[in-house]
């Protein structure tokens, strides 16, 4: 039985445990990374650095890839995007509140492993194929795929342009909560047809 198998016979709360869990152990490794790769005061610089132009860049970042997302998933063939419904799965049942703090803590921990740790290590397009390789489920699919490495890699050029973790995060965390929304919008709106 293949992974995606595996993972399409979770219950929806165990499906959501185990994000949460997958996101403490990115944590942890993020947090151990960073204690070998930095200075408690270097530390501390990458993550706090906010400049008021960053947050320009960064907006303009999250409606490029929200608005991507959105385009592609309303002009291409359901099937060429379909993760599986595991996304709508893992959405469809939170609250906002929830779903807020989900899209946050994924943000932080992925962005502080991936920019914070392993950026600094093998530099941005290697990190971003890193990064792609992870979300698995979407191998199958190379539009997924496509937008999960030029998300990365876009990432990735912020983080070097501004050198601010709490950046990088913020896009992230922001990305995934609008999608996040008009996932379970998309989702309300088709049981809502059903219904009637």
């Amino acid at each position: 039985m293949n992974r995606n198998n595996k993972l399409e016979q979770l219950d929806d709360r165990t499906l959501l445990l185990n994000l949460w869990l997958t996101q403490g152990i990115v944590l942890l490794i993020a947090l151990l990374g960073s204690w070998f790769l930095y200075t408690k005061t270097e530390f501390w610089q990458l993550l706090l650095t906010m400049h008021p132009s960053y947050l320009g860049y960064a907006v303009l970042l999250i409606v490029l890839v929200v608005a991507s997302n959105i385009i592609i998933e309303k002009t291409v063939p359901p099937s060429w995007v379909d993760d599986g419904g595991m996304n709508e799965r893992i959405f469809r049942s939170l609250s906002i509140p929830t779903t807020f703090l989900l899209c946050v803590a994924v943000g932080i921990s992925e962005e502080w492993l991936f920019r914070g740790v392993i950026h600094e290590l093998i530099g941005n397009v290697w990190t971003s194929i890193l990064f792609t390789a992870i979300h698995f489920r979407y191998l199958q699919k190379p539009i997924l795929i496509g937008m999960v490495f030029l998300t990365s890699y876009l990432l990735g050029i912020l983080f070097t342009w501004t050198n601010s973790l709490i950046t990088v995060m913020f896009v992230h965390a922001t990305i995934n909560f609008v999608l996040a929304l008009f996932l379970k919008y998309k989702a309300s709106s088709i049981h809502s047809q059903e219904d009637m």
